[in-house]
């Protein structure tokens, strides 16, 4: 059975590690009683996996690392702000043991 999950996100820059159930799929990314949110598809049964997003505002200078990038989720605007929200996908393997 799969259920939908909120998930609180911060709004700035930093990235923000979440565990969800592994294959959680990302519905949504809205801004509801002045918190933002993530809306999740999940299954609530299956393992936890750790997933990385991050929130800029529209001119924010976006740095990754080598081995990394942005899949958009989607943008809230408020007032004159606007946020862009992004996870983070690994596209190589750490090397570390």
């Amino acid at each position: 059975m799969k259920k939908i999950w909120k998930f609180e996100i911060d709004e700035l820059g930093r990235t923000q590690i979440y565990n969800m159930p592994a294959g959680a799929r990302i519905l949504s990314y809205r801004s509801q009683s002045a918190k933002f949110c993530l809306w999740a598809l999940v299954a609530p049964e299956a393992a936890e996996e750790s997933r990385i997003f991050v929130v800029y505002y529209t001119g924010d200078k976006i740095e990754l690392y080598e081995g990394e990038e942005l899949q958009f989720i989607g943008t809230v605007m408020r007032s004159a702000q606007v946020y862009h929200c992004f996870e983070i996908i690994k596209t190589t393997r750490d090397n570390a043991t």
